[in-house]
């Protein structure tokens, strides 16, 4: 049956949001990456202030699994496109999901994303950017595919390239905008959950070997701040994947994230995404 589920959602994607429970004092709905990890050429050659890194357009197929009010999955493929400019870099995510939920098995739209980031800082290997990601209330509400309101994340990113290793490091604060309502009667967001406000960072630490294949290290740290927020507060996660090259225009990354100190939002997640710049 899963087989099934999984050729009928080839090339489908998400960014929905989330309920811990349908109470609304545990209102969260999100996204799953924030913000967009920086993006270099497959093989993380070093560019200069004076030039643009490449651009690229990037669908990755997710597949995770988590205990909401009873065990369930959902299937996200997102497709991305960044547009980069040796002073800027903006894009953004149209998603699509299957959710197989304790409420049922439905497909559709999620909320889509767009984002924008200006470069302070741009040097041969080291990147500094301050931006903004807006979650778009695009997903169907009722089936329980999308948030019914906007958010705003804006945050400071850096990376520095030294040989083959990469570090990056990413902060941000995740805001609703407007008013919504999470009833008692509401259909639970399963995927990607998180608080109506919290403070997010996010590090990873890579090295590249003979210019094609590369190994990364990532983790993330969620802390609530939302003052009427219910159940856990913190959440660590860690991950690793692996990327391949194919030349100056592909690659291809996979990779697993499992939750550290609460599996209140997920229990594990596994993807792969391809990419292509330009």
């Amino acid at each position: 049956m899963f087989s099934r589920k999984w050729n009928f959602m080839v090339a489908v994607s998400v960014t929905a949001a989330s309920l811990f429970s349908i109470r609304p004092a545990e209102a969260s709905c999100g996204l799953h990456v924030c913000p967009i990890p920086v993006a270099v050429r497959p093989n993380q050659s070093a560019v200069s202030g004076a030039q643009a890194m490449p651009s690229q357009v990037w669908l990755e197929t997710r597949f995770a699994t988590f205990d909401i009010g009873g065990n369930g999955n959902y299937l996200q493929t997102s497709l991305t496109g960044i547009f980069e400019h040796r002073l800027f870099r903006a894009g953004g995510l149209l998603p699509v999901i299957y959710l197989n939920a304790p409420t049922g098995s439905t497909t559709g739209l999620g909320n889509s994303l767009l984002f924008g980031e200006v470069y302070v800082i741009s040097t041969a290997g080291t990147r500094l950017s301050l931006g903004s990601q807006l979650e778009t209330p695009t997903g169907n509400h009722d089936k329980g595919l999308g948030a019914d309101h906007f958010m705003a994340i804006p945050y400071v990113n850096f990376w520095q390239t030294v040989d083959a290793w990469r570090f990056a490091v990413q902060a941000g604060y995740q805001q609703t905008i407007g008013s919504h309502s999470h009833t008692a009667t509401a259909t639970p967001l399963y995927v990607n959950p998180h608080a109506d406000s919290e403070v997010i960072s996010r590090a990873m630490l890579s090295y590249t070997y003979q210019s094609t294949w590369t190994g990364e290290l990532n983790s993330s740290v969620r802390q609530v701040t939302a003052h009427d927020a219910v159940g856990d507060k913190t959440f660590v996660d860690a991950g690793v994947a692996l990327r391949a090259a194919f030349g100056s225009a592909l690659a291809l990354r996979a990779g697993v994230d499992v939750p550290l100190l609460s599996r209140q939002r997920y229990l594990l997640q596994t993807y792969i995404g391809c990419f292509y710049y330009f």
